[in-house]
C-alpha cells in the first residue's frame, strides 16, 4: 500500500506539545539532507538500486577516505568539512568517481586521495660478500699480528731449498752438531719467513634527524633503517677491502706514457686533445702523467704504451681534454701491454691530479686529496705486488688480450699446472668478473666442433631452452673441480685461483686467509648533542693472507662483452 509521511503526533507523541514542532522540523531537515546525499552518491556512481538486490553501494576514493577518517577517530567537524568538499566537487564534476577517472578525487588538490602504501620499504641494494662469508675470523690483541712460517725444507721442492740425498753409509757418513762430528745421515735445511701485519681501523657513520624520525612514524623506523644500512655498508666495504685494498700507492717513476691516435672506438668525438694517463691498482688510480697531444676523427680511438708497468697495475686510463671546448673524455683498458686501445670512451667530470695520487691506495681520493688513512694489503695486491713490494703469488701472468678461443681454458689450465708444479697447490675457487665468466662460455660455443665440446639442448612444450654458464672447471692435474664465482668487486680482466686447503696434513695454518680483529664489526650510538641520532660502525683488525704462494692470478684479460 502507499506510504505517507508520519504525523507529528505519531513521531513525537511522548514529548510535550511545545517541543513537537521543533523536533518535527529537524526530522524533515535530516530527511532532506539524506535524500540529497543519496542523490549525490547516485550521481557519482556510488549508489544504485537493483530490483533483485536492492540498494547497491560502491566504494569510491571519497567514501574510502571518509571511512578512514571515521575509523581513525576524526572529529565530526573534520568529517563534515570533508563531506562538504565532496559535495562541492560532485557539483563541479558530474562524471562518476572511479580509479579510471582523471579526477581520481582530489578535492581542491588538498591530497585526500588515499595511497596504497606498502607496509615496508623495499631494499634493492645487492649485498654480496662471498669472501667475507667464507674467510675465518679470529680474535686478536695488540696492534699487529705476527706470523712465523716454514716455507720449505729439504726435498719439499719449495722455498728454494735444495734437495737432499737420503741414502747414506752409516760407517762413513758424518754430520756435525754443536761442533761435534758424528756418524749421522745428512742434515736437512729450512727456509722460513716472518710476517708482521699491522691492525687498521674501519668504520662508517650515519645520522637520522629528529624531524625525519618522527615524521616517518606509522610507516617505518628510520633509526632501525639507518642501523641496517650502516651495517650492510660496512660489510660491503670490508668485502671490497679484502679483495682490493692496498697499503702503498702505485709508483709512476719511469711511466713515460705514449699516446697516439689508433684503432676504433665509440664515444670519442673528432677533435684535438691533450692527454693524461693514470694506471689502476685494484683499489683506484695512480697520479696522472702528461702525455701527447693527438687529433682524432669520428670513430677513432687512442692507444697508450707504458715504458714501465708498475708492480700491482691491473689497468690503464687515458684522459683526453678537448683543446677547444675543454670537454674531458676517459677511456679505460685492462691491457697494460704495448699499444693498448680503449674501445669505449665516456665523458668525465674532471681530470685526475698530476701532483698527487688519485686513489690507488686508501690514503688518497680521486683528485689528489690526502686522507691520512692506511689500508691493509688485500688479496690482489698480495698476489701482484704492492708499491715497491713484489707479489708472492704462486703464479701470475698478464694476458694483455682476449682469452685464446682456439684452446678453451688454456690460460687457466696453464696456471693450474704451474701452481701444481710449484708447490702442489690445488685451488678450489676461481674468482673473476661476470664478463670473463661469460667469455669462458663463449669459448665453448664458438669452438665446440673444433675442440670436441658438445652442447645439449633441452626441449619442451614451449620450445628449446638455450643458454648456459661455466660454473666449474676441473684441473688438468686432478683434484676437486674449481667453482667459478663472479665477484661483484673484482677488477675487470682479473682471474684469481684461490686455495682454501693445503697439501700438508699438519700445516698449522688456521686458514689460507683469516680476518684477525681486536674489535670485530660493532655499532656505536653516539650521545645526543644535537637534533639527530648519530651512529658509527667500528672495526679494528686486519686481513691476513697466510698462503698467497698457493694462489694464482691472471690479469689483462680483455673481452668484447
Amino acid at each position: 500500500m502507499a506510504l505517507s509521511t508520519p504525523t507529528v503526533d505519531q513521531l513525537f507523541g511522548g514529548l510535550p506539545a511545545s517541543q513537537r514542532l521543533a523536533r518535527f522540523e529537524a526530522y524533515k531537515s535530516s530527511m532532506s539532507e539524506k535524500i540529497n546525499e543519496n542523490l549525490a552518491l547516485k550521481a557519482a556512481g556510488a549508489l544504485n538500486f537493483s530490483k533483485t538486490e536492492g540498494v547497491i553501494k560502491t566504494a569510491t576514493p571519497a567514501t574510502t577516505a571518509i571511512n578512514a577518517l571515521t575509523k581513525a577517530g576524526a572529529s565530526e567537524e573534520t568529517i563534515a568539512l570533508f563531506s562538504k568538499s565532496v559535495e562541492a566537487d560532485v557539483a563541479k564534476n558530474s562524471g562518476p568517481w572511479s580509479n579510471s577517472n582523471p579526477l581520481d578525487y582530489n578535492p581542491g588538490n588538498v591530497g585526500f586521495t588515499p595511497f596504497d602504501l606498502q607496509d615496508s620499504i623495499e631494499f634493492l641494494v645487492p649485498v654480496m660478500t662471498p669472501l667475507r662469508n667464507s674467510i675465518p675470523r679470529r680474535k686478536a690483541q695488540g696492534q699487529a699480528v705476527q706470523i712465523r712460517q716454514i716455507t720449505g725444507y729439504s726435498n719439499s721442492r719449495t722455498g728454494g731449498v735444495p734437495n737432499l740425498n737420503t741414502f747414506f753409509n752409516s760407517a762413513t757418513n758424518t754430520s756435525t752438531y754443536n761442533g761435534i762430528t758424528l756418524n749421522r745421515p745428512n742434515t736437512i735445511s729450512y727456509s722460513a719467513d716472518a710476517l708482521v701485519v699491522p691492525f687498521v681501523e674501519n668504520g662508517i657513520s650515519d645520522s637520522v634527524e629528529y624531524q625525519a624520525q618522527y615524521a616517518s612514524q606509522g610507516f617505518t623506523d628510520l633509526r632501525q633503517l639507518s642501523n641496517t644500512a650502516a651495517i650492510y655498508s660496512h660489510m660491503l666495504g670490508e668485502e671490497n677491502n679484502i679483495l682490493n685494498s692496498t697499503s702503498a700507492v702505485l709508483p709512476i717513476a719511469g711511466l713515460s706514457p705514449t699516446v697516439a691516435t689508433a684503432g676504433t672506438a665509440t664515444g670519442l668525438p673528432a677533435g684535438t686533445y691533450d692527454s693524461l694517463v693514470t694506471v689502476s691498482s685494484s683499489f683506484g688510480e695512480s697520479q696522472a702523467v702528461a702525455a701527447d697531444t693527438i687529433t682524432t676523427t669520428s670513430g677513432d680511438s687512442a692507444s697508450v704504451t707504458l715504458a714501465v708497468v708498475p708492480v700491482g697495475a691491473v689497468g690503464v686510463n687515458v684522459y683526453l681534454t678537448d683543446t677547444t671546448s675543454g670537454d674531458i673524455y676517459v677511456g679505460r683498458t685492462t691491457n697494460t701491454g704495448a699499444a693498448a686501445t680503449p674501445v669505449i670512451w665516456a665523458s668525465a667530470l674532471a681530470n685526475p691530479s698530476t701532483s698527487a695520487d688519485n686513489g690507488s691506495s686508501p690514503a688518497y681520493t680521486f683528485g689528489g686529496t690526502a686522507l691520512g688513512t692506511a689500508g691493509y694489503t688485500g688479496m690482489i695486491s698480495s698476489l701482484l705486488g704492492n708499491g715497491a713490494t713484489a707479489g708472492t703469488a704462486g703464479y701470475k701472468k698478464a694476458i694483455n688480450g682476449p682469452l685464446n678461443a682456439g684452446t678453451p681454458f688454456g690460460e687457466i689450465n696453464t696456471m693450474l699446472v704451474e701452481m701444481w708444479e710449484t708447490n702442489r697447490a690445488q685451488p678450489g675457487t676461481l674468482y673473476t668478473s661476470g664478463r670473463i665468466q661469460a667469455a669462458l662460455l663463449a669459448e665453448i660455443q664458438q669452438q665446440g666442433s673444433a675442440t670436441s665440446y658438445r652442447a645439449n639442448y633441452m626441449t619442451g612444450d614451449d620450445g628449446i631452452i638455450v643458454g648456459g654458464a661455466v660454473t666449474g672447471i676441473t684441473s688438468p692435474v686432478g683434484g676437486p673441480a674449481l667453482n667459478i664465482v663472479a665477484h661483484p668487486f673484482i677488477p675487470e680482466g682479473v682471474v684469481i685461483a684461490h686455495s682454501t686447503t693445503l697439501p700438508s696434513p699438519v700445516s698449522g695454518v688456521p686458514g689460507t686467509a683469516t680476518i684477525d680483529n681486536v674489535v670485530d664489526l660493532t655499532t656505536i650510538s653516539w650521545p645526543q648533542i644535537g637534533m639527530s641520532w648519530d651512529l658509527s660502525t667500528y672495526q679494528y683488525g686486519t686481513f691476513v693472507f697466510h698462503t698467497p704462494g698457493f694462489d694464482g692470478i691472471l690479469t689483462g684479460i680483455t673481452t668484447t662483452l
